[in-house]
């Protein structure tokens, strides 16, 4: 992982983003590894998600309303990445479940979120699902350390599925994380 946070959210988010739009309209319906959701619910809880990180810094929140999913995720992640520009972005306490967070911690929560959820959308509509080697294989590493195989909370990881050696860091991370 690259020791400014901001490197690492910030191309999690654009791959996830590029999966997204991708996506034709005759595929949103489509079931995706997510269990229960399809790619389109996939979409628009990743658009809710980086939705969330513009508000959690203080943000306004973007104007979505009437956008197609993928445009409404979109507009958000670009909401997001301004919002992180400031070095102070890093230090800066902001929400999140569990109580106040540095921002920096936030963004590595994030991350992995968005190469999964990438993984979902390009898996669910037969594109590509490998993110940059090295971004996935950084986030699986930090994915093993913070999710770890036995006491994870499970209405929110699965347990991990077992996949081929050889298969690619992202669909290992996908893995480590239920799917």
């Amino acid at each position: 992982m690259s020791d400014d946070p901001r490197m690492d959210f910030s191309k999690a988010l654009a791959w996830a983003v590029s999966k997204a739009r991708a996506v034709t309209p005759e595929q949103l319906d489509a079931a995706s590894p997510c269990v229960g959701w399809t790619v389109r619910q996939v979409i628009e809880h990743a658009a809710g998600a980086a939705g969330y990180i513009v508000t959690a810094f203080g943000a306004p929140p973007a104007q979505t309303a009437g956008l197609a999913p993928a445009a409404a995720f979109a507009q958000n992640a670009e909401a997001a990445l301004a919002v992180i520009e400031d070095d102070d972005a890093l230090t800066k306490e902001v929400d999140w479940v569990t109580g106040k967070v540095p921002g920096a911690a936030l963004l590595g929560i994030f991350t992995p979120e968005f190469l999964v959820h990438g993984w979902d959308i390009a898996t669910g509509t037969g594109q590509d699902a490998e993110a940059p080697a090295a971004l996935a294989e950084a986030t699986l590493a930090a994915a093993k350390i913070a999710v770890p195989a036995e006491g994870r909370n499970p209405a929110v990881f699965g347990p991990v599925v077992q996949v081929p050696e050889d298969s690619g860091p992202t669909r290992k991370l996908a893995a480590w994380l239920g799917r």
